[in-house]
């Protein structure tokens, strides 16, 4: 099949019509909000030196999971609904909401001496460092079909994150889908007259944004969606080499993942609970600590150098406690909870599903139908060869 056979034909004249008769919002006030962005992911990109005994300041993990999100909503020119949301500066002293404990969604099994079976004396006796172990050797490439539900929650609750990824291994597609949500606190700091812009707080509040990614063959194809957004989604494809959200596969992004890439080494056990069960899986809960030193922002100071040792003095330190609900087939965590002062970040499973059981990614029929109502959101997308849809 020619190039853009799909779509017909598309000249760069025919491109830049596009562009300009649908235009992404406007250009001011976006460009105003990027720069917003780029201002508080700098301030939160500052590190130290390490510190005897205690974990050097490095970004919080929801802003690793949500920052890699979000470079496609800016790409899109999504406005305070979309890009802003997915990258505002986590900071200590945001009111904490009403939330639940992850050991409220977890059961811990009563067992007698009569039904103890070979099997549960076994896993008693598992070491911590067995169990660190097993989530380590976590092997998603076990299963030619796999699903996840889950919801990221961060900013104690002021922004939620309810996502699905689904892989096949044996075509090589994958997708995931995810809808962020808001509530008015997390829109407090933004500067007034965005706010003004966008209809007000609670208006803001109001926003659902979703991104629906395939990747299938070699194409990697977004829709954004925006309640805030008059006019139709946008749609965004370009080579999946290009792709960062399956490298290695699409669970790359689960938030349990940077936990064990980025921060699991800095916690040591402290309490282990065998025989639990979470979604009707038998799990082992870990409760771990670590001591974390507060980066400038959180005692008001300047960033500056952050090599010298002397910017490290009198920062503080702050200690963290995280809880882990681990599969013990699997090795897989199935929930988490990241406490820091009086803030949290939590992620939970709803739902996992294997091989046969498991949910499928979209087929091409289904990515078509799906942009066919959708606009290129630029000149690049506009040309994009995607008869691999029709093949």
């Amino acid at each position: 099949m020619k190039k853009d056979q799909l779509f017909g034909r598309v000249s760069d004249e025919e491109a830049a019509r596009i562009a300009d008769e649908y235009p992404t919002g406007d250009i001011k006030h976006r460009d105003r909000i990027f720069r917003e962005i780029e201002r508080r992911v700098e301030d939160t990109s500052a590190s130290v030196d390490e510190v005897s005994g205690v974990e050097s300041y490095r970004s919080r993990i929801w802003g690793k999971v949500l920052s890699a999100a979000a470079v496609f909503v800016l790409v899109a020119g999504a406005a305070a609904g979309g890009g802003y949301l997915l990258l505002r500066n986590g900071r200590a002293g945001v009111p904490v909401a009403e939330f639940s404990e992850i050991s409220s969604s977890v059961t811990e099994v009563e067992t007698t001496e009569e039904d103890t079976t070979e099997e549960d004396t076994t896993e008693e006796q598992l070491t911590k460092e067995d169990l660190i172990a097993k989530i380590k050797n976590r092997d998603y490439d076990a299963y030619d079909q796999l699903s996840i539900k889950y919801h990221t929650t961060v900013n104690s609750g002021a922004s939620c994150e309810h996502s699905e990824a689904r892989r096949d291994r044996i075509t090589g597609n994958e997708s995931l889908i995810k809808v962020w949500t808001h509530t008015a606190e997390y829109y407090k700091d933004l500067d007034d007259e965005i706010i003004a812009e966008s209809g007000g707080i609670d208006k803001l509040a109001e926003t659902i944004t979703k991104n629906e990614m395939f990747m299938y063959k070699d194409l990697y194809i977004c829709v954004y969606s925006d309640t805030s957004s008059p006019g139709p989604d946008q749609y965004e494809a370009f080579d999946r080499s290009r792709c960062d959200f399956d490298k290695p596969n699409i669970f790359c992004d689960l938030y349990s993942e940077y936990i064990i890439n980025d921060d699991l080494d800095n916690f040591e056990v402290q309490d282990i609970t065998t025989n639990v069960e979470f979604i009707g899986r038998d799990c082992t809960q870990l409760v771990m600590t670590s001591d974390y030193v507060l980066p400038p922002a959180y005692k008001d100071a300047p960033i500056t150098d952050p090599s010298p040792a002397k910017d490290v003095t009198g920062q503080g330190v702050q200690k963290q406690t995280l809880t882990l609900t681990v599969d013990n087939e699997t090795g897989f965590i199935l929930a988490a909870k990241l406490v820091y002062g009086e803030n949290y970040e939590e992620f939970t499973v709803e739902e996992i599903l294997f091989n046969e059981d498991a949910a499928l990614p979209e087929d091409a029929g289904y990515i078509k139908n799906r942009i066919a109502g959708c606009i290129p959101n630029c000149e690049e997308t506009a040309a994009y060869d995607l008869s691999q849809l029709d093949e």
